[in-house]
């Protein structure tokens, strides 16, 4: 199994952020805070389009690797997404969130605090994940165990699969402006036709990392959940999702 860092670093190269970087507007000399910012790649691309970033995530390892990136340009801390006060000190104009208010116990409260530490008109780019096992070819038996998985995570309280559905509607309870919602295309979550070699390793590796999804689901599914994605008649019924949203009477973009 590869580390975690060569994992992440590999899995950013298949997202498709630079789709939303183009919607933020001038970034330049905007501060920029990205939550949960694991190696510090959207920190890095951000950096370059001229943003003042500051990243704040709960592993040592992958705030060291990411500061070690950024250098002297932009800073990286231990800290707690759901407390602002881990956090170097705001107001922010822009917060990013990519793949981790999954994790929230509370979104809505969550978003509350963030909006509490952006400037006024101050913009959030929320990314999320919505559906993360359900690809096509899947037979009705393990169609209906990944749905129970779904169910027994959220219940527990240790990652919310569907939260990508929900994002429009739990940041306007915490009082944004939701601007553009929209599903972005991703090689390794949401595509169509046989994945790559090095996406049925992403995979591999992801289910080395998800030892409980072994004791929940039928007999053999990881086996044909990777066979799956290398069927030629593939699709992924996963979306990743994405709202753009604002602080009061700004848009975003503007």
């Amino acid at each position: 199994m590869d580390s975690l860092l060569d994992q992440y670093e590999r899995q950013h190269r298949w997202r498709s952020f630079s789709d939303i970087y183009d919607l933020l507007g001038d970034l330049n000399r905007t501060r920029l805070l990205d939550l949960g910012c694991g190696t510090g790649s959207v920190l890095s691309d951000l950096l370059q389009r001229g943003c003042e970033v500051v990243g704040v995530e709960a592993d040592d390892e992958l705030v060291k690797h990411a500061q070690e990136k950024l250098g002297r340009d932009g800073l990286v801390v231990v800290g707690d997404f759901n407390e602002p006060n881990t956090w170097p000190m705001g107001p922010y104009d822009i917060i990013w969130c990519s793949f981790a208010i999954a994790y929230a116990a509370d979104p809505v409260r969550t978003l509350k605090q963030w909006r509490r530490a952006m400037k006024t008109n101050g913009k959030l780019a929320l990314i999320e994940i919505s559906e993360l096992l359900s690809h096509e070819p899947m037979n009705e038996t393990d169609r209906e165990a990944v749905d129970r998985f779904y169910d027994e995570a959220d219940r527990i309280g240790q990652y919310n699969f569907r939260a990508g559905s929900c994002l429009g509607h739990w940041v306007e309870k915490a009082g944004f402006k939701v601007e553009r919602s929209f599903f972005l295309p991703d090689a390794e979550l949401a595509f169509k036709g046989p994945a790559s070699a090095d996406v049925v390793l992403s995979w591999k590796n992801r289910f080395q990392r998800m030892p409980r999804l072994a004791t929940l689901m039928p007999a053999g599914f990881k086996d044909r959940f990777l066979h799956s994605l290398q069927d030629k008649t593939h699709i992924s019924k996963c979306s990743v999702n994405v709202v753009l949203a604002y602080k009061n009477g700004n848009t975003v973009g503007s």
